[in-house]
C-alpha cells in the first residue's frame, strides 16, 4: 500500500491492451465448418499429431496412418490402408499449407498434396526412434529428429548440431525451425530448450517440476518467442509468445500435441482422443471466457506440508495493524466462506511478534503473509531484506499459506527498480527453497501511471525479474485503488485483458486483485464510496480458469471491525457470498 504519491494521467498499460476475444477454447468437431474426412480406421486408433493447415484448419494424424481434417483444411490423403512398418509419430504442413507429411516412429515418410519426398530414414538402424520433423522455409527439404537428439537431413535442410553425443536428462520429443531455416529449437519432454544455428534461447521449463511431460513446441512468426505444451494441456509461454488459454486440467485426453496459427495470434492443441481445442485467433474459438466455458479455476498445486487452498477463490481481507485487527480471528470465523487474511510484517518488528496472533486466526482463515510493503523498500537494503525473510520463514513457515515476495514492485515510490527486483527474487528464491507458495503484487497504473519512469506491470516483470520468478511464482495480484487513478472504473473486459497479458508474463501463476479500498480509513463521509467500490470489484464478471479473486481491501482492520453491525464488513461478506 502506497503511503503518498504524484499521480499524472499518462498512456500506461491502457494503451498497450488490445481487448479481444480471450483465450478460451471451442471444440473444434470432426465435422468441423467444413465437413471433416478421415481414412482409415482412426476412430479406433488414438491421435498422435496436429498440423495446422489452411487458414482456420488443422489435419490430426492417428497412429494407424489415418488423417482427419478439420476447418478450412482440405483432406488430401492417408496411410491408413497401409500397412506400417512403425506407428505414426507426426503430420506436418508445407510452408504454402498446400500439403504435408506423414511421419514414422521409424522416420518413414509419406507425402501427400504438394509436400515432397526427399528421402527418410526408414530403412535404417537407429539408435532411439524418430519424434519429429521440420521443414526447411522453401518446402525443398526437412530434418527429422529422433529421441536422442540426433538429426538427420534431407532435400536442401542444412545440418546445424544435435544432442546426439549428450547426456540427456530426458529425451527429446520435437523440433520447431526458425522462420529463416538457418536454425531449429530442440524440446525434452522435461521443457529442456536446445538452440542451434541462429535458433535463440529465450527460456525453457527444464528447471521447474512440472505436473505433466512437454509433448510439444510451436515458434512465434518472428522467431522471437516460443511456446511449449504438455501432456496434461499447460501451456509455457517465452518471448514474444502470448499465453492464450490453456487445456490444463479440463483437456478429455492427454494432449499429444500443438499446431500455431499463420498469425501466431492462435493456437490448436490436440488430444488422443481427437478433441481439438482452439484458442486465440484459432478457428473454433470459443466466446470470452473460462477454459471449457465452466468457470473452474485452476490453482497452483499444494507443496508439500503446506494445507490445501480452497478450489476456487480467495476471499481476502487486510490486516495491516494486528493491534487494529485484534479481533479478526473472531470476524474471520463469522464470514460466510473461510477468507485469506493478508497479514502485514512492519519492517521494525521481529517475526516472533506475529507467532501467537496468527496461531489464533489460522483456524478460522488462510493467511497471506506480506514480507515487505512497498512503501519500506526504499528504506530496506538487500542484506536486509535477506535476512528479514529468512528470520520469517523459520519463525512463521508453518503458519503462513502464501508469502508475498514483493509489493506494488513497480510503482514509482519504491526506489530504484533494480534494488526493488533484486530483493523480490532473493525472497522468492528463499520462499521456493523453504517449499512455500509466493505471491507477488503489482501496481495497475493503465490511466494514471508516471509517464516511463514506470513501467507497467508486464514491461517490469520482463525487464527486472529473471526467468525463475516469472515461471516459478504461483499467484500475481493486481493493486489498484480507483479514487488515485482518475476514479476511473475499468471494465471486466479491461481487467481480462490485464489479466491475460500478466499470464502470459507469468505462466503458472493464479491471478486476481492484491489490494482494493480508499487511500485512508473510511470515515462517515466516505463510508458510501467505500460500499460503492466493495460491490463494483467484487462483483466483476472476470471469467479466467486462473483467476482467483482475492481483493485483500486494505484498511479492512480499521474499517471493518469489530465486526458486529459494522456496514463494511457487511458489504464485504455479502460480496464474498455473492461471488460464488
Amino acid at each position: 500500500m502506497r503511503r503518498s504519491r504524484v499521480f499524472v494521467l499518462g498512456l500506461g498499460l491502457a494503451a498497450a491492451l488490445v481487448l479481444g476475444a480471450a483465450g478460451v477454447p471451442g471444440r473444434a468437431s470432426a465435422s468441423g465448418p467444413r465437413a471433416a474426412t478421415t481414412t482409415g480406421p482412426s476412430d479406433s486408433s488414438p491421435a498422435v499429431a496436429l498440423a495446422a493447415g489452411p487458414s482456420g484448419g488443422w489435419w490430426l494424424a492417428h497412429s494407424d496412418g489415418g488423417v482427419t481434417a478439420g476447418g478450412s483444411a482440405g483432406y488430401l490423403g492417408s496411410a491408413g490402408a497401409l500397412h506400417l512398418a512403425a506407428a505414426l509419430v507426426g503430420v506436418f504442413g508445407t510452408a504454402d499449407r498446400g500439403g504435408y507429411w506423414l511421419l514414422g516412429r521409424d522416420g518413414g515418410i509419406f507425402t501427400f498434396g504438394d509436400a515432397g519426398f526427399f528421402g527418410s530414414t526408414g530403412a535404417m538402424t537407429l539408435a532411439a526412434p524418430v519424434v519429429g520433423m521440420a521443414s526447411t522455409p522453401d518446402g525443398l527439404g526437412y530434418w527429422l529428429v529422433a529421441a536422442d537428439g540426433g538429426i538427420f537431413t534431407f532435400g536442401d535442410a542444412g545440418f546445424l548440431g544435435s544432442t546426439g553425443a549428450m547426456h540427456l536428462n530426458r529425451p527429446i520429443v520435437g523440433m520447431t525451425p526458425t522462420p529463416d531455416g538457418r536454425g531449429y529449437w530442440l524440446v525434452a519432454s522435461d521443457g529442456g530448450i536446445f538452440t542451434f544455428g541462429d535458433a535463440a534461447f529465450l527460456g525453457s521449463s527444464g528447471a521447474l517440476a512440472l505436473a505433466a511431460p512437454v509433448v510439444g513446441m510451436a515458434s512465434t512468426p518472428d522467431g522471437q518467442g516460443y511456446r511449449l505444451v504438455a501432456s496434461d494441456g499447460g501451456i509455457f509461454t517465452f518471448g514474444d509468445a502470448a499465453f492464450l488459454g490453456s487445456a490444463a486440467g479440463s483437456a478429455p485426453a492427454p494432449v499429444v500435441g500443438m499446431a500455431p496459427t499463420t498469425d501466431g495470434a492462435g493456437y490448436w492443441l490436440a488430444s488422443t482422443d481427437g478433441t481439438v481445442l482452439a484458442y486465440g485467433s484459432a478457428a473454433g474459438s470459443g466466446p470470452t471466457g473460462a477454459a471449457g466455458g465452466n468457470g473452474a479455476v485452476s490453482l497452483p498445486p499444494t507443496p508439500a506440508g503446506m494445507r490445501a487452498l480452497p478450489a476456487g477463490r480467495l476471499y481476502g481481507v487486510t490486516v495491516d495493524d494486528i493491534d487494529l485487527g485484534s479481533s479478526a480471528p473472531v470476524a474471520a470465523a463469522a464470514f460466510g466462506r473461510m477468507p485469506t487474511t493478508r497479514v502485514v510484517f512492519d519492517l521494525g518488528e521481529p517475526a516472533s511478534y506475529y507467532a501467537d496472533y496468527l496461531r489464533q486466526l489460522q483456524p478460522h482463515s488462510y493467511i497471506l503473509g506480506e514480507l515487505l510493503d512497498s512503501s519500506d523498500m526504499p528504506s530496506t537494503s538487500l542484506a536486509d531484506e535477506h535476512a528479514r525473510v529468512a528470520s520469517y520463514l523459520a519463525t512463521l513457515g508453518n503458519l503462513v499459506d502464501i508469502w508475498e515476495i514483493g509489493n506494488e514492485v513497480n510503482g514509482n515510490w519504491t526506489g530504484p527498480y533494480t534494488t526493488g527486483a533484486a530483493m523480490v527474487t532473493d525472497a522468492y528464491d528463499q520462499v521456493a527453497a523453504a517449499g512455500k507458495r509466493s505471491a507477488l503484487t503489482v501496481f495497475y497504473n493503465a490511466g494514471c501511471g508516471d509517464g516511463p519512469g514506470e513501467p507497467d506491470p508486464a514491461t517490469y516483470a520482463q525487464t527486472y525479474l529473471p526467468d525463475r520468478v516469472r515461471q516459478g511464482v504461483d499467484y500475481v495480484l493486481a493493486s489498484y485503488y480507483q479514487t488515485q487513478c482518475n476514479n476511473i472504473a475499468p471494465s471486466a473486459a479491461t481487467f481480462t485483458a490485464f489479466f491475460q497479458q500478466m499470464r502470459s508474463v507469468f505462466p503458472a501463476a493464479a491471478e486476481g486483485f492484491g489490494e482494493i479500498g480508499l487511500p485512508d480509513a473510511v470515515t462517515a463521509a466516505t463510508q458510501a464510496q467505500a460500499l460503492s467500490i466493495i460491490a463494483y470489484y467484487y462483483d466483476l464478471a472476470i471469467d479466467l480458469p486462473y483467476y482467483v479473486g482475492g481483493h485483500f481491501w486494505w484498511y479492512y482492520a480499521e474499517d471493518a471491525l469489530p465486526q458486529p453491525g459494522n456496514a463494511i464488513w457487511t458489504a464485504i461478506n455479502a460480496a464474498i457470498l455473492a461471488e460464488g
